[in-house]
């Protein structure tokens, strides 16, 4: 059955998955109705169970005792939520795990254990992830997508159905629990480390696409490394090579590097291809690892993106948050020349943005602060000068002259702090 693809979406009724929750719930509770405030969460639960019709029912069923944040809540933690009690229903449709004890049963003792260890993948996977992993061979992946337990994409990669992902997990113990999240984690920063090499070269869409496919496997991978306990006596050497948990500094440093891959990924998707939906995608997944990992530089930068891609999409208040929490940042960053070329590319935003806000006096009053740093201080550096001093002659040609003169001067009589305190004035 069709379901939203994201939790918030606008023609959520349309999808069959929807419907058929709506008329299953309306069966115990006859007055349920959407609404505004509960749409967001049947649209989610629908995206849990992927539109399974089994998994809607059960979910819908419990809707005269709980609300829908509450039914979606209860998935998230335990596919064992999803049962009933009925009679008149065969034993192997009255929960979502009989269902799935009866696909598992029908595989091979090898393919059970590499189904297993698949669950480690998050939004999915290519073959050579699997094989690397895993040790997926094709044989097994053609007999497992032969036998339902996954989807293969016309593109060539694998998916499994988020709550079977869930009920296979289950069936790794703790060590090889403990062995394939060690796997799953180094493949992925090989990858990022990869990609910091390849994003400028010819093939770079063709690896923002990939990094943006792995953006599920990446968050995966860097919990696991934020969480993994010590471990116990492993037996041999080289199982304890591989299933040593990173230090804090060594998570941190992995949050930092994919954080920074994803940055350049996002800034590859709006440069080179204006695919500014991607964009956005890769700059909010960067934004919560650098948060994570307090990286104000990093937040700060991302923030200023997020920014521009709000500037394009003509939200002017959105991008005036982002960009005066991005200055925020921006003016206690302690290397003093990344400070002064930060703070003078979002003075320059600020600049643009007051003029579409049709705020003349206050962008010339920014056109002033910024030419008086960018002319007194050899330390802004030629990119940074050579943006800034763009958008300040395009912002120049469209101000009135009469009224230009007395609010630039006024901006250059600022100081750096000054401007800085006025430029974050509500």
């Amino acid at each position: 059955m069709t379901f939203p693809d994201w939790e918030i979406t606008e023609d959520a009724l349309e999808y069959s998955a929807v419907k058929l929750f709506v008329q299953s719930a309306r069966r115990v509770q006859p007055d349920f109705a959407v609404t505004d405030d509960n749409l967001t969460h049947l649209a989610r639960i629908c995206r849990q169970v992927e539109g399974i019709p089994l998994g809607i029912l059960l979910a819908a069923a419990w809707t005269e005792t709980l609300s829908l944040q509450e039914i979606a809540d209860e998935i998230s933690r335990s596919i064992d939520f999803l049962s009933t009690e009925w009679r008149d229903v065969p034993p192997r449709q009255r929960s979502i795990r009989a269902v799935f004890d009866y696909s598992w049963n029908l595989l091979s003792t090898d393919e059970r254990n590499v189904f297993k260890c698949l669950s480690v993948f998050h939004g999915g996977f290519s073959r050579e992830a699997a094989q690397q992993v895993a040790g997926a061979s094709l044989r097994t992946l053609a007999a497992l997508v032969n036998k339902s337990v996954l989807r293969r994409e016309p593109g060539g990669r694998y998916e499994i159905h988020e709550l079977l992902r869930q009920y296979a997990a289950e069936k790794l113990d703790e060590p090889e629990t403990t062995l394939m999240h060690s796997r799953h984690l180094d493949y992925f920063l090989k990858l990022t480390e990869q990609t910091e090499t390849q994003l400028y070269g010819s093939q770079r869409r063709a690896w923002v696409g990939q990094l943006a496919a792995e953006r599920g496997n990446l968050r995966a991978a860097l919990e696991w490394s934020l969480r993994a306990d010590p471990l116990a006596d492993m037996g041999t050497q080289s199982a304890a090579n591989d299933l040593e948990p990173r230090s804090t500094s060594d998570n941190s440093s992995n949050s930092n590097s994919i954080a920074w891959s994803l940055f350049e990924a996002g800034n590859m998707s709006w440069y080179q291809s204006d695919n500014y939906k991607r964009a956005t995608t890769l700059f909010q997944e960067s934004l919560l690892l650098f948060q994570e990992t307090e990286n104000n530089l990093g937040v700060s930068a991302t923030l200023c993106m997020l920014g521009q891609i709000a500037k394009f999409e003509n939200d002017n208040m959105r991008a005036e948050m982002l960009y005066k929490r991005c200055l925020a940042l921006k003016k206690d960053l302690t290397s003093e020349s990344t400070r002064l070329s930060s703070i003078v590319l979002c003075l320059a935003d600020l600049a643009s943005l007051a003029q579409a806000l049709k705020n003349p006096e206050r962008a010339a009053r920014l056109i002033g602060v910024v030419e008086a740093v960018i002319d007194s201080d050899a330390a802004i550096d030629a990119p940074t000068n050579m943006f800034a001093t763009r958008n300040l002659v395009t912002l120049r040609t469209q101000l009135d002259n009469a009224n230009f003169a007395e609010s630039w001067a006024e901006g250059r009589a600022m100081t750096l702090d000054q401007a800085v305190a006025y430029a974050l004035e509500t």
